[in-house]
């Protein structure tokens, strides 16, 4: 018997948010949960923003810019990350706190960015501590989107790598993933333990990602089962993480939805 619940409120994200049949399950999220909308641009997510809490106006609606290299790395130009910088202090509502998620990921889908990167690695890579650093003064939370330190990438080498930023001072939350289905059978529990030994350490709020409901840009990854999320939920909150972030908002159903209620607050039962 678990006593703990997921803490509220929960984190989904959506790579795909101009779909249609996507903004329609905006409504199926009936409890408190923030959601990371993929977008190029700040004017592109004000404009999703707007459709979204048409949907569902309980939401609490996050920006996840996206690049020409797809995820943030020290590998994405540096005239990228300096445009974000200078969308957000140019904001239109500068008195709102906007939650903001730097999705730190190499470049897979665009591998050219991992030679041409190489010219630009070291100021890309200050530009993004940057950002962290200036978040708070331009009332951005920042949230970022991080790998499970597993026993072939060391943590010092995510640092290396600029693919998080626990030594910054300044403050910022964690989401690191924990897809097991993505990943065979025998990979999956060393994903677990590498997301408790990041959790352990304490050095930022953290939530661990759950999922996949649905695949990403990445087409093949395999979808994750109803028994599979159940299990996962369960294993976590068991050894005390209660903050979960679910990838993607496209691949909820009744079935995936009925599990996350499962753990929730009663009152939201």
């Amino acid at each position: 018997m678990i006593n703990k619940k997921i803490f509220l409120p929960v984190i989904f994200f959506e790579e795909d948010p101009h779909n249609p049949e996507v903004q329609e399950k905006a409504s199926l999220l009936k409890f408190p949960t923030i959601l990371f909308l993929a977008a190029n641009s700040l004017e592109e997510f004000y404009f999703l923003r707007e459709k979204y809490l048409e949907i569902n106006p309980d939401l609490e609606i996050a920006w996840w810019p996206i690049f020409k290299s797809v995820w943030l790395s020290p590998f994405t130009k540096p005239q990228e990350i300096k445009k974000i910088i200078s969308d957000l202090l140019l904001k239109k509502e500068k008195d709102e706190k906007l939650k903001m998620l730097l999705d730190l990921e190499l470049p897979f889908l665009r591998p050219q960015y991992f030679i041409i990167g190489l010219f630009y690695f070291i100021k890309s890579k200050k530009l993004i501590a940057e950002l962290i650093k200036k978040a708070e003064k331009i009332n951005v939370e920042i949230f970022s989107f991080e790998y499970h330190p597993h026993i072939f990438i060391f943590p010092k080498l995510l640092e290396i790598l600029g693919l998080t930023f626990l030594e910054l001072s300044c403050d910022y939350k964690r989401i690191v993933a924990a897809y097991t289905s993505s990943v065979p059978l025998g990979f999956r529990q060393i994903i677990k333990k590498s997301v408790l030994y990041a959790w352990r350490k304490k050095k930022r709020e953290m939530f661990v990602g759950v999922g996949l409901l649905a695949p990403g840009r990445i087409n093949i990854e395999r979808r994750i089962s109803v028994k599979g999320i159940e299990k996962d939920i369960k294993y976590f909150l068991k050894r005390g993480i209660d903050k979960f972030a679910f990838f993607r908002l496209g691949g909820l159903n009744r079935n995936y939805l009925e599990v996350i209620k499962k753990y929730l607050p009663d009152n939201y039962v």
